[in-house]
């Protein structure tokens, strides 16, 4: 599924979220057993009033990819922060969340390491040399170095 946000979205918001079953008569629903009887309507009714929650979605604090400490800025910090995950995975004190993967891991060749500290340090020189030109975004960055 995707979630589509406004554009103003910020941190703390909530967007409640539902689902509901919806039959417009034009296809066999998947739910159904072949025979779409009695047994296939009952697993059906239970999948659409039990077994699907309604919730929502908060915006939280996050990093991206780069920007573990999600500030909005990549910068020296960051090439920190991915140093001590290294040096933390590094020494076996704890293993690698998902999370630090998806922000840490900034060349995408499956560690956390000095050369992903590298590419942060090296964007974040050439966005403060770059003041005013037209600046590659941090993916588009790594991708071409």
């Amino acid at each position: 599924m995707d979630f589509i946000l406004p554009k103003n979205a910020k941190v703390g918001d909530i967007y409640p979220i539902g689902i509901e079953y919806y039959y417009d008569g034009a296809f066999s629903d998947i739910f159904y057993n072949y025979h779409q009887d009695d047994e296939g309507k009952l697993q059906m009714a239970h999948v659409f009033t039990k077994g699907i929650q309604n919730g929502y979605i908060k915006i939280v604090k996050g990093g991206a990819l780069g920007d573990p400490n999600g500030d909005g800025d990549i910068n020296a910090v960051d090439a920190s922060n991915i140093l001590s995950v290294y040096s933390r995975i590094s020494t076996k004190k704890a293993a690698l969340t998902d999370t630090e993967r998806a922000y840490c891991d900034v060349n995408k060749d499956g560690f956390v390491d000095a050369v992903d500290a590298s590419r942060v340090l090296s964007y974040y020189a050439y966005i403060s040399t770059n003041k005013g030109k037209n600046k590659l975004d941090f993916v588009t960055y790594v991708m071409n170095s």
